[in-house]
């Protein structure tokens, strides 16, 4: 009996020096666009109900750190109504270590400056944070270093190597889309470099190579590296076009987790493609979870019926109430029927009612025949009943500007020609046009001619008005007529005067076959539906 106690107290002993690796719990947001509030119906997690999780996992012993994987603080009416220093605020308070930017990181500039970002959004995550806060993106400089506030590094957020030799290291580093300056921004952001080369081939090796360069010290059995990807999924053929996404970063030496964003598509963990890799979509609809086990662990992927029951901080609900109530969005509008007239899916790919009446009342607003609006501008649908004027600033959340510009009929086509293809570039959502147009073997649209809705020709070399959100107009470096105000006071006028909702849910102004020669045979002959 001595003699087992003896050789318990011993194992009882050597246990308690040895590291227990099971216990880091890793929790990873993406995309949240600023919906920091639970929302059961929209089924939004919300920065509470995460804090809650990630209080819990503490109660239980586990070592828990909360990463971002950028596009946190642009893209609703909560994050518009103060240019994100609210988001900010909460996401210290929730107790993020490290945050990558994504490619909204820099929705402010013009009006904040290049930057904001660094100086003021970082700032406010670290004074409201109990611990220390990182952020990184390997492929970013400013003027040639380090941006304000930021590491072009890996960090090292978990180390064990102090009390074991063969302890785990935590390892976190970030990637941001080259491609996140726009042609309406290059002057506003021309200090930035984001590593973007004349060619996707030449862009994705630069990247790839700079990671595995940066990340080739880390090369321990023990060391788990976590990517913050702000890349996106383009599908399992990768992007059509050879431009970098995620699952790239998972073929990369000593990558062990590639956390995703960017594509607002959920995407289930798996090894296909090296590293595991997960997308945790939008709005924080899911979250994704690392749990580290010494066996380089696991990673699932969370939606809000995984956290139902888990009840919210308290403290961070009383304070997003608070800072919600204060904004008196709470104006009723519009009487919708339901929510599946102005849903926001299908943007890209065609022309829906949600589109049809921005750009109808974008129309009106400028006094035009034509208006044009793209589809990323557009980042929600209207509910059904009670539509408030929070649910506006949710549909067209960046502040953007409604402004007339001149067109010929050839610039305006080469919008559709240009625009027409696979992924983030497809058709702009318009009205005053009719469009024929098929789609191809990748389920891309192109087109094959427009005509004016009163079914007159197109004249290739006449002007005509047209409508256009401020961020499209910039993109095309066209010269405004005049500044017609705000979107959303465009859209809150026109629902207000009053639609036929069954009209937008009927209407078509896109008319798609099943090949080019249909289509094309459509179009010329007079335009036969």
């Amino acid at each position: 009996m001595v003699i087992a106690r003896i050789l318990l107290f011993l194992f009882l002993l050597v246990c308690s020096a040895v590291p227990v690796l099971a216990d880091v719990k890793i929790f990873v947001t993406n995309d949240v666009h600023g919906y920091v509030a639970d929302n059961p119906e929209k089924k939004n997690i919300g920065y509470a109900r995460l804090k809650a999780v990630a209080d819990g996992a503490r109660a239980e012993g586990h070592t828990v750190f909360v990463l971002d994987a950028g596009d946190a603080f642009s893209g609703s009416a909560f994050a518009l109504i103060d240019q994100g220093r609210s988001v900010a605020k909460l996401m210290g308070q929730v107790g993020y270590r490290v945050l990558t930017p994504g490619n909204h990181a820099f929705d402010y500039t013009l009006s904040e400056g290049p930057l904001y970002y660094g100086n003021e959004l970082l700032r406010l995550v670290r004074e409201n944070s109990p611990g220390k806060v990182d952020a990184v993106a390997e492929n970013l400089t400013y003027k040639g270093a380090d941006p304000p506030g930021m590491v072009t590094k890996p960090v090292v957020i978990y180390d064990e190597t102090a009390k074991n030799p063969q302890g785990m290291r935590v390892i976190v580093t970030g990637v941001i889309t080259p491609y996140s300056v726009k042609p309406g921004l290059r002057q506003a952001l021309a200090d930035y470099d984001f590593d973007l080369k004349p060619t996707p081939e030449a862009t994705k090796k630069t990247i790839l190579d700079r990671l595995t360069q940066s990340l080739a010290p880390y090369d321990r059995p023990e060391d788990v590296v976590i990517v913050l990807s702000h890349l996106g999924y383009a599908g399992p053929k990768g992007d059509r076009d050879g431009r970098i996404t995620g699952p790239d970063v998972a073929a990369v030496p000593n990558v062990d987790f590639v956390a995703d964003g960017h594509s607002h598509k959920a995407v289930t963990p798996n090894r296909d493609y090296g590293a595991m890799y997960a997308n945790g979509g939008r709005y924080l609809e899911h979250f994704m979870v690392i749990t580290l086990d010494g066996k380089k662990g696991d990673m699932a992927l969370k939606s809000y019926a995984d956290v139902a029951e888990v009840v919210p901080d308290k403290a961070m609900t009383d304070s997003i109430r608070q800072i919600d109530a204060a904004r008196g969005l709470e104006e009723v509008i519009f009487n919708s029927p339901d929510d599946s007239v102005f849903k926001d899916g299908h943007l890209r790919k065609d022309s829906t009612p949600l589109g049809r009446l921005i750009c109808e009342s974008m129309a009106k607003a400028a006094d035009s025949t034509i208006a044009l609006h793209t589809p990323g501008g557009i980042r929600a649908g209207l509910p059904g009943g009670p539509v408030h004027r929070r649910d506006l600033l949710d549909v067209l959340p960046f502040d953007d500007r409604l402004v007339a510009v001149d067109m010929t009929g050839k610039q305006i086509a080469d919008v559709f020609t240009r625009s027409a293809g696979h992924g983030g570039r497809g058709l702009p959502q318009f009205f005053g046009l009719d469009v024929w147009a098929w789609r191809d073997e990748d389920d891309s649209l192109r087109v094959a001619g427009l005509r004016l809705a009163n079914g007159d020709s197109l004249q290739p070399d006449k002007t005509y008005r047209v409508a256009l959100n401020g961020f499209m107009a910039r993109n095309m470096n066209l010269p405004t007529r005049k500044d017609r105000g705000n979107l959303v006071d465009a859209l809150e006028k026109q629902l207000k005067q009053g639609v036929d909702v069954e009209a937008l849910r009927a209407g078509r102004n896109l008319f798609v076959f099943a090949d080019k020669a249909a289509a094309e045979a459509a179009f010329n002959q007079g335009g036969v539906r």
